[in-house]
C-alpha cells in the first residue's frame, strides 16, 4: 500500500472536490472524469489514484449509490495488477468500497472474488496490502456468503492459491480465521487433503514472531491448531503429521513435547481408530523422550507427555485388545530403566506407567502387579550390580512404597496390596536394621494407608495388624529422630490411628506412661490423640502434668496441632488453651521463669482461638497481674503472658494492662518492653495519637501509622521523625537507638502474621516499596553526619531481611540500594579483623547484593559502586574462618554474578586482588567452598579477557 506524494496544490483540490461532492454539486464520476488526464498517464497514474481514494474515504458510508460503488469498483479493480508492482493504493480504495460503504452491488462479491483471489496472485502485494484483501474476503464470508458458495470447488482453490505460503504472523493470524469460516461453511470434497497441507506445513511453529508485530507464539500456535482440528475429515492428516514431526530427527524433545500436547487435543477432537496406524510411533516416541538418558535433572513427566500418554490409552478404553497392546508396549519399554536402577531413571519409567496406569482399570490391571514385583526386586537391590549402589537403590524403592500401594488400591485392586505387603513390611524390617531412620517416615506412610485399608484385604493379612501395631509403640522413641519429616509422617500416622482404635491407642500409650515415666515424646503422641472433647479429656491432664515442670519447645508443633486440627470446636480449644495458660501463670507466680519461648507459645495458641474466648481468658491474665502486681514474680508473670494479652480486637482492654505496669514497684528494661509492645498494639488497633511526635520517643506511633496504612500523611511522618532525627546532635543520639526498629517487623509483637493487626494481604511489599526510596533519600541526606549514618544504617538489617521473605523479588527497587549496600559492606568490613557481632549483618547485605546482581541487566549498575562492592567482598573472603559458610558462599556468588555483568573495565583492575583472596578461600577443607572458588575464577578469567 502507498500513497503518491501529493503537492500542497493537489492536496488543496482535493479537499475542495470532496466539498463539492458531499454538497451535490457534482458526482464522484464526474470527479473521476477530471482525473482522467491523469489517471490515463503512465507517469501521474499513481497520482490520480491518491486523489481519488483520499476522496474516496472522506465521504459517508451511504453517499455514494449501488452504481456509482460498482463503476469505481470496476474501474480499480483493472489497475489492481500495476498496484501491485508499484505499490499503489488502489486495494485501500476497493477494501473502502467493499467494507465501509454501504450500497455495494447485489451479487458484486463474485466478479471482485475472482479479479482479486482468482486472478491476481495475493502474495505479490506488501503486507498491509495483503492485511486488507484478507479483510475483504472475511466481509464476504460474513456477509455475503450465498454468493461465494455457487462458486464452490472454484472459491476452495482460489482460497488456497491466495494463502499459500504467507509468513507475515499478522496475516496468518488472519488467514487461520477465514480457514476456520472456509471449512465451517464450505464441502471441501476432493480437496480435504491439499487443503489440511494448505496449513500443515507450518506445524510446528518454531519461530518467535519479532516484537513489533504484537502477536505472540503462543497465539500463532492457537490459532493453527484449531484449524487442523477444525474438520473430522483431517483425522488421518492430523495424526500422520503428529506422527512425523515427532520422529523427525531434527525435532528437539522441548518441541516434542509440546507436539504430545497437541496429539492430546487431536483426540479430544478426531475418533480413534485412524490413529492405529501410529501408535507404534507414538509410543516410541514416548519412550524416547521420557527416558533420554541425558535428562535426568527431574523425575517428573512434563505435562505435555502426560496429557499425550494418558489422552492414547484413553483413546481405547472400549478396545480391551488394544489397551493390553499399549500397555505390554510400555511395560516393556520401561522395564530395563526400572530394573537397572543405577542407570537413575527409574523414578521416571515408573511416573510414566503411573500415567498409563491412571489412564484406564484395564491397563492398570496389567500395569500394577508388575509394577509391585519389580519393586520387591528393587527393595532387595537384586538387579544392583555395584554393591556401594546398594544403599541408595534400596532406599530409593522404599520411597516408591506409599504411592504405588495407594495407586493401586485407588484403581480398585486393593488384594494386589494385600497380597504384597507381607513382603514389603519383611523388606523394611531388614532395611530398617540395616540403614536406621532412613525409612522411618515411608514406613509410617505406609502404616497409614495400610490402617485405612485394611479391612478390605480378603483374607486378612496378619503381617498388617502387627506392623501396625508395632509402629505405634516405636513411635514413642521414632519421635527423637531430628528430621522434620518423621514427624511430620508419625503426626499424620498417629492421628489417622486414633479415629481407628482410640481406645486400643490410649491403652498402649497409658501402659507405655505406667512404664517409661512422662517422657516428652509420649506427651508428643497424646497431644496427636487429641481431636474431641473425650479425647481432650483422657489424654489432656497428662500434657498439662507434662507442662507444669516446665516449658519444652520439643512438644511446642504438637500441641500447637491440637488447635489446627480442633479450631471448629471451641469446646476443645478454649478448655485446653485455659489449662495451659493457667500451668504457665502459676509457674510464673509461683516464681518459676519459663521465659519470652513459653509467651510465643501461648501468643501462638491465642492466635488459633476465636476473639470471644480470647476475652474470656483475658480475665484470667488480669487476675494473674493483679496478684502478682507488688511481688517479685510481677515481671515473670507479665513475661509469659503479654503476647498473649495483646491478642485483642478491643484497644481499651490493653489500657488496664497499661495502668498496672505503671503502679509496678519498680521499673526494669523487660517492663519498659512489655510497655512498649502493649502501646505498639494498642496504635494498632485504635490508631496512633494525632499528631505523632516527631521524637526519639515517637517511633512506636510512626512505626504502626506506616504499618496500617501508608499514606501520604504515614509517609509525612516518617519524614517528620528523619528530619528531627537529623536535627539532634551527635551527643544526644542515644536516645535514638531505637529508630531501626520502625521498619522491623519480624518480633513477635511486631508480626502482623502472629497477632490480630488488621494489615492487607500486601503488607510486607507494601512496606518495602514505599520505604525503600525514602531510605535511599535520608541515607543521601545524612552524607556528611558520620554518627547518624551509622545508626541510620541499623535500618538495613530489618529492610533486607523483611525483602528476603517476600515471595517475589523487588528488583527495581532494590537496585536503588545498591550505593547503601555497597556503603555498609565497605563500612561493615573495614575492621581488621571483622567484629563476630558484625557477621549477621554482613551475611544480609552480602545477599541483598546477590539478589540485586541477579536480577540486574548486564552493565545496568554503576561502575564505581561495582568497584566499592568487588573490595568489600576480597575483605569478606579474607576474613576466613570469621565468616560463616554461607556467607562466603555468598560473597562467591557476588562475585560471580558482577564478572558476569560488567564490563572489562571494572574485573581488570581487582583481577588480581580478588584471584588472591580466592585463592584464600581454596584452601578451604570444604569441598563444596573449593568448588565454587574454581567456578568463579573460571569467570573471572573469562571476563578479564
Amino acid at each position: 500500500m502507498g500513497y503518491a506524494k501529493l503537492s500542497s496544490e493537489d492536496a488543496a483540490k482535493v479537499v475542495t472536490s470532496t466539498s463539492e461532492v458531499l454538497n451535490g454539486e457534482k458526482t464522484i464520476l464526474d470527479y473521476v472524469e477530471e482525473l482522467r488526464p491523469e489517471l490515463l498517464n503512465a507517469e501521474l497514474q499513481e497520482v490520480g489514484l491518491t486523489k481519488l481514494v483520499k476522496l474516496l474515504k472522506a465521504l459517508p458510508a451511504d453517499k455514494l449509490t449501488e452504481n456509482e460503488v460498482g463503476s469505481l469498483l470496476e474501474f480499480l479493480l483493472l489497475k489492481l495488477e500495476a498496484s501491485a508492482l508499484r505499490s499503489g493504493c488502489v486495494i485501500e480504495g476497493v477494501h473502502h468500497l467493499v467494507v465501509h460503504c454501504t450500497h455495494l452491488p447485489e451479487n458484486a462479491e463474485i466478479p471482485i472474488f475472482q479479479a482479486i483471489y482468482n486472478e491476481s496472485t495475493v502474495q505479490c502485494f506488501v503486507q498491509e496490502d495483503r492485511r486488507m484483501l484478507y479483510e475483504v474476503l472475511d466481509w464476504f464470508l460474513k456477509h455475503r456468503l450465498t454468493g461465494l458458495k455457487t462458486l464452490r470447488n472454484e472459491f476452495i482453490q482460489s482460497f488456497m492459491r491466495a494463502t499459500n505460503g504467507e509468513r507475515d504472523p499478522r496475516c496468518l493470524l488472519q488467514v487461520f480465521q477465514l480457514y476456520l469460516e472456509v471449512v465451517k461453511n464450505f464441502d471441501l470434497g476432493v480437496f480435504c487433503e491439499d487443503f489440511f497441507e494448505l496449513l500443515a506445513v507450518y506445524y510446528p511453529i518454531e519461530y518467535v514472531p519479532a516484537d513489533e508485530t504484537q502477536v505472540s507464539r503462543a497465539m500463532l500456535v492457537a490459532g493453527l491448531e484449531s484449524c487442523l482440528l477444525s474438520h473430522k475429515s483431517f483425522a488421518f492428516f492430523c495424526y500422520q503429521l503428529i506422527s512425523d514431526k515427532l520422529l523427525e530427527e531434527e525435532t528437539e524433545d522441548s518441541l516434542r513435547i509440546e507436539i504430545f500436547e497437541f496429539l492430546s487435543k487431536a483426540i479430544s477432537v478426531f475418533p480413534s481408530e485412524p490413529m492405529r496406524t501410529f501408535l507404534d510411533d507414538y509410543l516410541t516416541v514416548f519412550r524416547r523422550v521420557c527416558l533420554n538418558p541425558s535428562n535426568k535433572s527431574t523425575h517428573e513427566i512434563a505435562a505435555g507427555a502426560r496429557h499425550g500418554i494418558t489422552a492414547v490409552v484413553k483413546a481405547f478404553s472400549k478396545d480391551a485388545e488394544t489397551i493390553k497392546t499399549i500397555s505390554d508396549t510400555m511395560v516393556e519399554n520401561c522395564e530395563p530403566f526400572v530394573l537397572q536402577a543405577e542407570m537413575g531413571l527409574t523414578a521416571k519409567a515408573l511416573n510414566i506407567l503411573a500415567i498409563v496406569a491412571q489412564a484406564d482399570p484395564k491397563a492398570a490391571e496389567i500395569v500394577l502387579p508388575q509394577i509391585m514385583y519389580w519393586l520387591s526386586t528393587l527393595i532387595n537391590a537384586d538387579t544392583v550390580n555395584a554393591p556401594q549402589n546398594r544403599k541408595e537403590i534400596m532406599i530409593e524403592a522404599v520411597e516408591f512404597l506409599p504411592f504405588w500401594m495407594q495407586l493401586t488400591i485407588d484403581c480398585g485392586f486393593v488384594q494386589i496390596t494385600g497380597n504384597a505387603a507381607p513382603g514389603f513390611i519383611e523388606s523394611l524390617r531388614r532395611i530398617e536394621e540395616a540403614f536406621g531412620p532412613v525409612v522411618f517416615a515411608t514406613e509410617y506412610k505406609i502404616a497409614e494407608l495400610l490402617l485405612a485399608n485394611k479391612e478390605k484385604f480378603s483374607p486378612t493379612v496378619p503381617e498388617v495388624d502387627e506392623f501396625i501395631k508395632k509402629l505405634v509403640w516405636r513411635a514413642i522413641t521414632d519421635l527423637k529422630v531430628p528430621k522434620p519429616a518423621v514427624r511430620e509422617a508419625i503426626h499424620a500416622y498417629i492421628t489417622a490411628f486414633v479415629k481407628a482404635d482410640f481406645n486400643g491407642f490410649a491403652t498402649l500409650l497409658e501402659t507405655e506412661l505406667s512404664k517409661r515415666g512422662l517422657e516428652d515424646t509420649i506427651v508428643e503422641l497424646f497431644a496427636f490423640g487429641i481431636n474431641d472433647l473425650p479425647s481432650l479429656e483422657r489424654f489432656g491432664p497428662a500434657i498439662i502434668e507434662f507442662l507444669s515442670k516446665g516449658f519444652d519447645a520439643d512438644v511446642v508443633p504438637a500441641i500447637i496441632g491440637v488447635f489446627d486440627r480442633n479450631k471448629a470446636n471451641t469446646d476443645v480449644t478454649l478448655q485446653f488453651a485455659s489449662k495451659i495458660l493457667n500451668v504457665f501463670l502459676i509457674r510464673a507466680l509461683a516464681g518459676e521463669h519459663d521465659g519470652e519461648k513459653a509467651a510465643e507459645f501461648l501468643q501462638a495458641i491465642f492466635l488459633r482461638l476465636d476473639q470471644s474466648s480470647v476475652n474470656e481468658l483475658k480475665q484470667d491474665i488480669v487476675k494473674a497481674w493483679q496478684d502478682s502486681l507488688k511481688s517479685d514474680n510481677f515481671v515473670r508473670v507479665v513475661v509469659v503472658s503479654i503476647l498473649a494479652a495483646i491478642q485483642t480486637d478491643k484497644p481499651e482492654a490493653l489500657d488496664q494492662y497499661l495502668v498496672y505496669l505503671k503502679q509496678a514497684s519498680s521499673q526494669t528494661s523487660v517492663l519498659s518492653k512489655a510497655h512498649d509492645q502493649l502501646l505498639f498494639a494498642k496504635y494498632m488497633l485504635a490508631g496512633p495519637p494525632q499528631p505523632i511526635p516527631a521524637c526519639a520517643d515517637g517511633y512506636l506511633a510512626v512505626k504502626a501509622s506506616f504499618l496500617r496504612s501508608g499514606s501520604p500523611a504515614a509517609l509525612a511522618d516518617v519524614e517528620a521523625y528523619f528530619t528531627a532525627f537529623e536535627a539532634t546532635p551527635a551527643s544526644d543520639l542515644t536516645q535514638w537507638r531505637r529508630l531501626p526498629d520502625i521498619i522491623n517487623f519480624s518480633t513477635p509483637a511486631s508480626d502482623p502474621t502472629r497477632n490480630r493487626y488488621r494489615v492487607s494481604i500486601l503488607w510486607r511489599q507494601r512496606v518495602l516499596c514505599q520505604f525503600i526510596p525514602v531510605f535511599v533519600k535520608w541515607f543521601d541526606e545524612l552524607e556528611n553526619l558520620p554518627e547518624h549514618k551509622a545508626i541510620f544504617l541499623g535500618l538495613l538489617e530489618p529492610l533486607l531481611s523483611s525483602a528476603q521473605l517476600l515471595p517475589i523479588s523487588l528488583n527495581d527497587e532494590l537496585r536503588h540500594l545498591l550505593p547503601v549496600l555497597t556503603a555498609a559492606l565497605d563500612s561493615l568490613t573495614s575492621n581488621d579483623p571483622i567484629k563476630p557481632e558484625d557477621i549477621p549483618v554482613i551475611g544480609l547485605v552480602v545477599s541483598g547484593l546477590v539478589q540485586l546482581l541477579r536480577n540486574a541487566a548486564s552493565g545496568a549498575l554503576p561502575e564505581v559502586q561495582l568497584k566499592h562492592a568487588i573490595d568489600s567482598l576480597q575483605a569478606v573472603l579474607k576474613a576466613g574462618k570469621t565468616v560463616h559458610l554461607p556467607q562466603l558462599l555468598d560473597a562467591l556468588d557476588a562475585l560471580d554474578l558482577i564478572a558476569k555483568k560488567s564490563a572489562p573495565e571494572v574485573i581488570l583492575p581487582s583481577f588480581a586482588a580478588t584471584v588472591r583472596a580466592l585463592m584464600l578461600v581454596a584452601a578451604s577443607p570444604k569441598r563444596v567452598l573449593r568448588q565454587k572458588v574454581a567456578a568463579v575464577r573460571n569467570t573471572w578469567e573469562l571476563a578479564a579477557s
